[in-house]
């Protein structure tokens, strides 16, 4: 085996997908892959873990993570202290990047397929770029494009897949620690590189998972705030992002819908037609033109009381304003 370890969004079956097919193109353990989100406390939190690896041969495949400008020193600083041990590092991502992000990390890398791709996702990326070409894994990446672009495919099959990881990883993650993340979707890498789609424990948190996800959407939509000309948000925990979004378009009309979670202190952004990838950034996000999100400094923007709440509002609002939404 390879001194090879694996960086990887932890969100979403785009990042689970692409450990897993790194996974199974270089035969790693599972201890290999890590998982992140955009925060800087997550990045570092990862990297930390992955540092015993480092040396001459050790190469570092990030994947499904874009480069908001506010980490950008973190991951400079990540990426010189990986070459500094004699070290590469290839990034693979389909989102937005800036010019600042490109001309400070990207080309520090050996190899970066990075900036907005809105024809694949980070997984089909991997899978072009490692040279797999299997029935397995080709049914898979179709699968985790159809997840990660919103769409709906033709085949119940597909569609029934896409639900169980979109709401077994919500709630799989939603409520674990940093460490129990890393155990859980590394999980999910271990089923997908053997080359099953699922197992019962996936299957079985999704359906437990999907009552609790209704329940807690119908509960947010007593209570929807309209912003701007296109914008209705709504205010709850541990809801599956795209499902919410969709339930908060369709019951107010509007364009745009914002999930903001008061626990995790995060926010998801989907919209039908609007380019909502800037408005995210102004935020302290990022993402696709149609599905987008932010992290929120709850310390200075607590979001406990409905004053809190409101407040919040105020600060979607001079976005929209910004952006003519």
């Amino acid at each position: 085996m390879r001194n090879i370890a694996v960086l990887t969004h932890s969100a979403d079956i785009d990042g689970v997908g692409c450990a897993a097919l790194i996974k199974i193109k270089y035969n790693l353990p599972s201890n290999r892959l890590f998982f992140s989100g955009y925060a800087k406390d997550d990045i570092l939190f990862a990297e930390k873990k992955m540092r015993k690896f480092y040396g001459k041969d050790f190469v570092l495949f990030i994947t499904d993570l874009s480069l908001n400008d506010p980490v950008i020193e973190v991951w400079r600083t990540i990426i010189k202290r990986i070459k500094a041990k004699g070290g590469k590092v290839f990034w693979f991502d389909h989102h937005p990047w800036s010019k600042m992000a490109l001309d400070r990390v990207a080309k520090e890398c050996e190899v970066a397929i990075v900036g907005e791709n809105e024809k694949h996702c980070a997984t089909e990326i991997t899978r072009m770029e490692l040279g797999l070409d299997t029935p397995f894994i080709n049914e898979f990446t179709r699968v985790v494009h159809f997840s990660d672009f919103n769409l709906k495919p033709r085949d119940a099959r597909s569609r029934n897949l896409i639900k169980a990881y979109a709401l077994s990883i919500t709630s799989f993650t939603k409520a674990r620690s940093k460490e129990g993340i890393q155990k859980i979707l590394r999980h999910y890498a271990d089923v997908i590189s053997g080359r099953r789609f699922t197992d019962d424990r996936i299957l079985n948190e999704s359906k437990r998972f999907e009552k609790l996800n209704n329940d807690r959407i119908k509960k947010m939509l007593k209570e929807l705030y309209l912003v701007g000309k296109e914008i209705a948000v709504g205010f709850t925990t541990g809801v599956q992002s795209t499902n919410g979004c969709g339930a908060i378009i369709q019951a107010t009309g509007r364009d745009i819908g914002i999930i903001v979670d008061t626990v995790a202190g995060k926010g998801s952004m989907r919209t039908i037609k609007s380019d909502i990838s800037e408005f995210a950034k102004s935020l302290g996000g990022g993402g696709h033109p149609h599905a987008s999100g932010f992290e929120i400094n709850t310390k200075k923007y607590p979001l406990k009381s409905k004053s809190d709440r409101e407040a919040f509002v105020k600060r979607i609002q001079t976005g929209a304003q910004k952006f003519n939404l």
